[in-house]
């Protein structure tokens, strides 16, 4: 059965695992939402710019943050514009890796969309060569999307961090709550309950002695008969008048201080310490023999 503390322990207990869990949850489902947007982002950088030279190479490098060799996502955009007094005329780019193999390429007509693509690269060196002389202004760009090729280790990073920092919560909470719940022992009831009667036995016997005392050192003055606030009988005081016994304990006290003091006469012998006698009552058993 729970005790009136208990079930407040425990409420409160329930209060905090809900707290707890709320908390991991808003802590996982952050940690996990952080990671898509920094993942989702990239690294721009310029190959062509309408307003700025045109570069009929450009080189660029896929790293490898996480030296595991791991590809990494890289898209390329491409669009173009003829130049006044020009017309249309064949245009192409290609990308080469550091074998100078081909990875992509693309070839058509000048004036608008000049292709792209979308790939996993290997970690390294690449170049992407443009056709010169075409008489076209080129917008040319590409996108390394840097973290993406660790986003499943991140979202596990987040998922550990969020379980050691959210959990613990939990685990204290869920701890505390199993342990108000747990049934106690009958002997640690009983022991209890021994506790608690003996507790009261002295309380009770405490308060009776403090109201003896308290009417002992008064003399009862002030007192009112009948029952006390706390339902005591309070003792009657006695009428009897004790002046004859007070004169005969006077006369008796009066006779002894008349009485001769005591004298060494009858004693014969050295005083010497009596083995036999080890205790008080053999002093008796010998004067009874």
């Amino acid at each position: 059965m729970v005790s009136g503390d208990d079930g407040e322990e425990l409420a409160a207990a329930h209060q905090r695992l809900r707290r707890a869990t709320l908390a991991a949850v808003f802590l996982l489902v952050g940690l996990q939402a952080g990671w898509l947007l920094v993942i989702s982002q990239s690294a721009t950088r310029e190959v062509n710019d309408i307003d700025t030279a045109f570069h009929s190479s450009h080189y660029f490098e896929v790293p490898d943050i996480t030296a595991t060799g791991k590809s990494m996502p890289v898209s390329f955009t491409c669009s173009n514009v003829i130049g006044q007094n020009n017309s249309s005329v064949g245009i192409g780019w290609a990308l080469y890796d550091e074998s100078g193999r081909v990875v992509a390429d693309w070839n058509g007509m000048s004036g608008g969309d000049c292709g792209g693509f979308d790939l996993s690269l290997e970690p390294g060196d690449y170049k992407i060569l443009t056709t010169e002389d075409s008489g076209a202004y080129f917008e040319q760009n590409l996108h390394l999307k840097v973290w993406k090729s660790i986003s499943f280790e991140g979202h596990m990073i987040g998922l550990v961090v969020a379980i050691l920092l959210g959990g613990d919560g939990i685990w204290r909470a869920r701890k505390k709550i199993k342990a108000l719940d747990k049934p106690t022992e009958q002997h640690k009831i009983a022991q209890k309950g021994v506790w608690e009667q003996v507790h009261s036995e002295m309380e009770e016997e405490d308060r009776i002695q403090a109201e003896v005392s308290e009417m002992s050192f008064t003399g009862f003055v002030d007192q009112p008969s009948g029952e006390s606030p706390a339902g005591k009988d309070i003792p009657a005081l006695s009428e009897h008048d004790q002046t004859a016994e007070i004169e005969l304990a006077e006369e008796q006290m009066s006779d002894l201080d008349e009485m001769e003091e005591g004298t060494m006469e009858g004693l014969r012998g050295p005083l010497k310490r009596d083995e036999r006698i080890k205790r008080v009552g053999d002093i008796y058993d010998f004067m009874d023999d």
